[in-house]
Formats: structure tokens, sequence, C-alpha cells
């Protein structure tokens, strides 16, 4: 029995029959991994429900062919990319956002002043605007780096492009956004 409990020994144990593995995978990444597939169908809650379930239990049925040729977070963003993909594809259309999102959690809690906490909100919301718009590469690469938590190496193995690529994408995603935010939100 393997002792280390990094993501892809937790992996192999999991793929060994350790449920305990998989539950320490899953409290590990679920937020990061919710919030990628969040952001990539543009904030539509019941599609990102479906394709977070449809990630993870992708994972369970593919346990066994598991190898640790990458990192754990790049096989599971992997996965989950790939769903995103099938789905566009299944439905041939690009990803809407949903108008409901609520952003009240966004903004900092211990903000006492309205005026202060409005401009947060839009701020807030006018960025969020901003990355939807982004050309798909940019996008993808901006919300895995800061959705999900990868460097760009893990980007570029992810998205199947070079690590040159991935650092361009997201070099472009922040001049745009840069360029398209009010100087008062920076």
């Amino acid at each position: 029995m393997i002792h280390d409990n990094n993501d892809e020994n937790l992996m192999l144990r999991f793929s060994h029959g350790d449920v305990a593995a998989f539950d320490v995978l899953y409290e590990r990444h679920r937020a990061p991994l919710f919030r990628y597939i969040l952001k990539k169908t543009r904030h539509n809650n019941a599609l990102t429900e479906e394709l977070f379930q449809e990630v993870w239990s992708n994972l369970i049925r593919a346990r066994e062919q598991y190898q640790p040729s990458a990192r754990f977070s790049t096989y599971l963003f992997q996965i989950a990319r790939n769903r995103i993909i099938d789905h566009v594809r299944r439905v041939s259309v690009r990803p809407v956002s949903d108008p409901e999102t609520n952003h009240e959690d966004i903004a900092n809690a211990n903000n006492h002043d309205p005026d202060r906490h409005a401009h947060s909100v839009e701020c807030i919301e006018q960025l969020q605007a901003h990355i939807s718009r982004l050309p798909d590469e940019q996008h993808e690469t901006f919300i895995l780096k800061y959705e999900g938590e990868h460097n760009l190496g893990h980007i570029a193995e992810i998205t199947g492009v070079t690590l040159e690529t991935a650092k361009s994408r997201l070099r472009y995603a922040m001049k745009k956004l840069r360029e398209l935010m009010p100087e008062e939100c920076l």
C-alpha cells in the first residue's frame, strides 16, 4: 500500500480500490474543477452540474487504466475539457451565460459601505462579462490559470499547446482585459 498522499499516489490507491483516497482527491479538486466548468459554460449552472458529475463519473470508470504520466490535476482537467468540448459539439452552440447568476458572494461580505460594495459588485460583473467575451483560447487559458489555479506548464499540457502558446494566450487575455476595464476597477 502506498502511503504518500500526493494526488498521483492517491489516484493509484483509488485505482486499486481505496475509496478513501478518492474522497481526498474529490475534496482537493472539486472547487477548482467546478469553477473551471462554471466559467467554461458561461455560468450555466445546470450544465455545469451535469458536466461536473460526468467528469467525476469518467474518472471513476477509467480509474483502473490510470497511469501517472502527468500531474493528476492535469489529467482531471483534461477530462473536464474533453467533456466540455464533447458537449459543445453535441449541441452545436456556444454555452451562454445564466442571467440569474448571483454575484453577491463574490463581493467582500465585511464591506459595510453600500456605495463601495455596489462599485465592487459592478467591477466584478464587468470583469466577468469581459472574461466571457474573450476568444475561446484566451478564455480557457485565463480560466485555467485563475479559476483552476494551474501554472502555465499545466495549462499547456491540458490544452495540448506549447508553453509559449499558453503564455501568449494568457498575455493577450490580460492585455485585452486591462484595455476593457475602467481605470477605477483596476
